[in-house]
Parts: C-alpha cells; sequence; structure tokens
C-alpha cells in the first residue's frame, strides 16, 4: 500500500463506484502507482459490487485516463491485469461538470 496513492486517489474529483474503485486500486499500489496482476474480482469484492461493475468503472477510469492498463487489455470480469494510477496527473487541475 502507498500513502502517496491513497492521498492522490482521496483529491481526485469523482464520486460513487468510481472513487471507490480507485482508492480499491490506491490500496494495492507501490510508491509508483503500480498495482501488479489485480484482478476484477478483488476489486469487485473489495467494493461491494459485481466483477462487471468492477469492469465497468475500470474501463471508465481508464477512459478518463485516472489509470492505464499497462497490458494494453480491457478489463473484463474474469481477467487480471497490471493497473498504473496516473499519480502525474494533478486532481486540482481538472473542472468537474457543472462545477
Amino acid at each position: 500500500m502507498s500513502i502517496k496513492a491513497l492521498h492522490w486517489s482521496f483529491q481526485v474529483p469523482l464520486t460513487g463506484d468510481l472513487k471507490l474503485v480507485l482508492l480499491a486500486l490506491a490500496d494495492r499500489a507501490d510508491h509508483y502507482g503500480r498495482c501488479r496482476a489485480t484482478s476484477t474480482a478483488e476489486i469487485a469484492y473489495a467494493c461491494g459490487m459485481t466483477a462487471y461493475t468492477a469492469a465497468n468503472r475500470l474501463r471508465q477510469l481508464c477512459r478518463q485516463q485516472w489509470i492505464v492498463s499497462e497490458d494494453n487489455a480491457l478489463p473484463m470480469p474474469e481477467t487480471t491485469h497490471d493497473y498504473l494510477l496516473l499519480l502525474n496527473r494533478s486532481p486540482q487541475s481538472v473542472t468537474t461538470e457543472g462545477a
């Protein structure tokens, strides 16, 4: 677990399931934001959601460029991937819709 990754993830302007999945990844990340061999099922269990919902939220986080799947594969319900949290992306530089 990386305090740096957790701190960063708390600053990211997300809510609900997206925030929860990002926090679950941050809890598994090293100091550089790398999450090795993280299964969608583990994330789903940690977040109290189905594997399908977790895979969907992981894809959303990839599309929004908060994380990258290091093997360039889309997260699916029964898969394991290496993820990278984009810790160099400043959460404060993002404007949220409706704000």
